[in-house]
Formats: structure tokens, sequence, C-alpha cells
């Protein structure tokens, strides 16, 4: 009979004409909306922070690289253009290491749009035409956040400063596009810690 009047009581608590239930259903909804806000900001903002400091950190390695390749002649064909064949080979190793590092791809391509370099091997001696290498050709850098394929893609212009002459001008100074990096970054990392707080997210809005 206790168990009967019991069962009464919570069907009229929860039905779903109960002013109590419209109450309870109302604060549970104001309370998980700013919830579902907050973790979406939070989200949203790691992994735009996290993309911008990748690119920033690969790119300040390649261009270190792309100097080494200027100052090794690595993009003269002719064998006795190289400095010497260890520094060709040290250009190399520091190239596959970035690639392992960042778990992804990096292709060197000169003035002719031909693959000297491919860390994957499949692609060297190839011609290579898309319309970001030929924007990097003319000095503007691209960088693509791809979430779905899981990977970031950037062209990192290969420059040499040299002293211009006539008719730009005795004295100033001119960049001149040698090359062009083309680079693929894994994002399994950013993913995994979005993952992370996504899950710390959720443990809070239940809470």
């Amino acid at each position: 009979m206790e168990a009967a009047r019991m069962s009464e009581k919570l069907r009229r608590v929860f039905s779903l004409r109960s002013l109590q239930t419209h109450i309870f259903l109302l604060v549970l909804v104001v309370g998980l909306i700013p919830g579902f806000i907050m973790r979406y900001g939070i989200l949203n903002n790691y992994e735009q922070r996290a993309v911008q400091q990748r690119i920033s950190v690969v790119q300040n390695q390649l261009k270190v690289v792309g100097n080494h390749l200027l100052s090794n002649n690595y993009f003269n064909t002719k064998p006795e253009g190289f400095s010497t064949s260890v520094s060709r080979d040290v250009i190399n190793a520091e190239l596959e290491m970035i690639s392992n590092l960042y778990e992804g791809r990096v292709m060197i391509i000169n003035s002719s749009l031909k693959v000297v370099k491919d860390t994957y091997g499949i692609s060297e001696g190839k011609t290579i035409i898309s319309e970001e290498v030929i924007k990097c050709f003319r000095g503007e850098s691209m960088s693509n956040y791809d979430r779905e394929h899981g990977y970031i893609e950037m062209t990192i212009p290969i420059t040499e400063t040299l002293e211009a002459d006539l008719p730009v001008g005795p004295g100033e100074r001119i960049e001149l596009v040698r090359g062009v990096m083309l680079v693929s970054a894994s994002n399994d990392n950013i993913i995994a810690t979005m993952d992370i707080l996504n899950h710390q997210a959720l443990i809070v809005m239940s809470i």
C-alpha cells in the first residue's frame, strides 16, 4: 500500500503536466546551455591556438633548413656545385627528422616546379603544379588546416637575399624565391588533447 502511494507521488511529480516537472526541466536546460557554450568555447579556442603554434614552430624550423639548402647549393644539379656530399646528406637527414617529428611529409620543389626531395620518396623528379606552390613562388606563403583528414598543409618559400643591380637600383636588396617547401604535418596530438579536454568538460557539466 505504501509502495503504491510512493509510486503515485513519483508519477505525479515526473508527469509532463506537473508544474514541478516543468520547473525541473527549465532549470536543467538553463543549467546545461552555458555548459555547452563553455565547452565549445574552450575546445575551439584551444584548437585555434594549438594549430597556429604548430604552424609557427614548423615554419621557423623549415626556414632554417631553407637557409641550409641555399648555402650548400642544394638546387644545383651538377655534382661539382655541391659544397660537399656530406652537407647534402645532412640536409636530407634534417628533412627526414622533421618529417618524422611531425608525422608528416616534406617536399622540396625547385624553380622548375620539379620535386628534388620527397621524404616519402615517391614524387622525386616529378613536376608538381598547384595553385599554392605557384603562389608561394610569388612570395605568398599558405597554411591550411584540414581537420577532417587530420593534417596541416603549408607552403614555405626558400628565399635568397641579393644586392640589386640596375635598373632596380644599386645598393638595394631584393629577395628571390629559389624554391618551395610543401609540408604536411599531422594534427593527431591536437585531436588527442581535445578529446581529453572534452572528457573533462563533460565531467564538469555532469557535476
